[in-house]
C-alpha cells in the first residue's frame, strides 16, 4: 500500500491526509516531484498540493528542509508579483493550465495573467514606440529655426496649403529634413515667433481660395483619381468661390470694423466693374424679333 494513499473518513465518507502523508507529500514537492503526478496518487487537485506547499512555506516556523523555498513561492506585496511569480505565471498559462486557478493562487486578476501570456506569446503586438525618442539635435535645432524663417509651408508643400505655419507643419517639415519626430515642446519653441497670434473672441477675415494644387489634398485621399478629378473640377472652384463669398458676407455682418467693412465694399464694387454679366436674350413677347417660337398663342374669345 502506498503510503501517500489517503484514508476515508468514516464519520463524513471522505478522503483526508495524515500528518505524515502531508509532511511526506511536502518533502516530495519540496524535492522537485510533479505536483500532477502527486495528485494523482493521493486523490486531491493539484492546486490544492500547491496551496498546502504554499501555507508551509509561508508558515513563521518554517522546517530546516524546507527553508530554501522557490523563489515565485516568496511573498509580495498585495496585488503585485515579481519577477520569479511572472515568470511562473507565463509558464503554467502556456501548459494549458487554467487561468481563474492560478488568479486565486497569485492573487491576481484573470485579465492581468491573459496578458503577461499574450506578451510572452506575441511580443511583436506589444511593442511600444515613443513618440520622443527621436529628439534633435542643437545643429539641427538651428537648421530647424534658419528654414522656418526664411520659407513658409506653401515652399516645401506641407498640408494645408498655408502661408502661416502651425504646429503641424512644424511636425511635416521636421520629418521631411530630418526624418524625424521630435516632441511638442521643442516644436513650439522654434515656431513661436512665427505662429499667427490670435486676439481672444477674435475672428480672421477668410481668405479666397486659392487655385487647386494637389498639395491640398490628404495624401491618402489623392490616391482615388475620381476624387482628384472632382477637386481639380470647375465645379469644385465654382463651390469654394461661394463658400469664401458666404463666408465673407457672415464675416462683415458679424466681426468686421469700420475701416474692414469700407474695403470690403470697396473690393466687391471693383469686382462688380470687371465682372460684366452676359446678355440674356428676351423670351415670349419680350424678344426682339417678332415671331419668337416661345410666343405662346392667343387664345380666342368665346362668341
Amino acid at each position: 500500500m502506498d503510503p501517500l494513499e489517503p484514508k476515508k473518513n468514516k464519520k463524513r465518507g471522505k478522503l483526508g491526509l495524515s500528518q505524515d502523508q502531508r509532511a511526506e507529500l511536502l518533502r516530495r514537492m519540496h524535492a522537485g516531484e510533479d505536483a500532477e503526478t502527486l495528485s494523482g496518487k493521493v486523490g486531491f487537485s493539484r492546486n490544492y498540493l500547491l496551496r498546502l506547499l504554499k501555507e508551509e512555506m509561508e508558515s513563521p516556523h518554517v522546517k530546516p528542509e524546507f527553508a530554501n523555498r522557490p523563489a515565485w513561492l516568496k511573498k509580495s506585496v498585495r496585488g503585485s508579483t515579481t519577477l520569479a511569480q511572472r515568470e511562473e505565471i507565463v509558464r503554467r498559462g502556456i501548459a494549458g493550465e487554467k487561468l481563474v486557478d492560478i488568479a486565486k493562487e497569485f492573487n491576481v486578476t484573470r485579465a492581468y495573467i491573459s496578458l503577461l501570456k499574450n506578451q510572452a506569446l506575441y511580443p511583436e503586438r506589444f511593442v511600444v514606440e515613443s513618440e520622443y525618442t527621436k529628439k534633435l539635435k542643437p545643429s539641427e535645432i538651428a537648421e530647424f529655426k534658419e528654414v522656418i524663417a526664411s520659407s513658409a509651408p506653401t515652399d516645401h508643400d506641407l498640408i494645408p496649403h498655408s502661408e502661416d505655419w502651425s504646429i503641424d507643419h512644424g511636425y511635416q517639415l521636421a520629418e521631411k529634413l530630418f526624418k524625424k519626430r521630435p516632441s511638442k515642446r521643442t516644436i513650439v519653441e522654434c515656431l513661436t515667433p512665427y505662429l499667427q497670434e490670435r486676439r481672444p473672441n477674435y475672428f480672421s477675415r477668410p481668405r479666397p481660395p486659392k487655385p487647386p494644387h494637389l498639395s491640398q489634398i490628404h495624401p491618402d485621399l489623392a490616391k482615388d483619381p475620381e476624387f482628384v478629378a472632382y477637386c481639380m473640377s470647375p465645379l469644385a472652384q465654382r463651390l469654394a468661390q461661394k463658400e469664401y463669398e458666404f463666408a465673407l458676407a457672415d464675416y462683415e455682418a458679424r466681426f468686421a470694423s469700420d475701416e474692414e467693412r469700407a474695403q470690403i465694399a470697396a473690393e466687391k464694387a471693383i469686382q462688380a466693374a470687371h465682372s460684366v454679366p452676359p446678355a440674356r436674350k428676351g423670351l415670349g413677347k419680350h424678344a426682339r424679333s417678332k415671331g419668337s417660337p416661345f410666343t405662346p398663342a392667343k387664345r380666342k374669345k368665346r362668341r
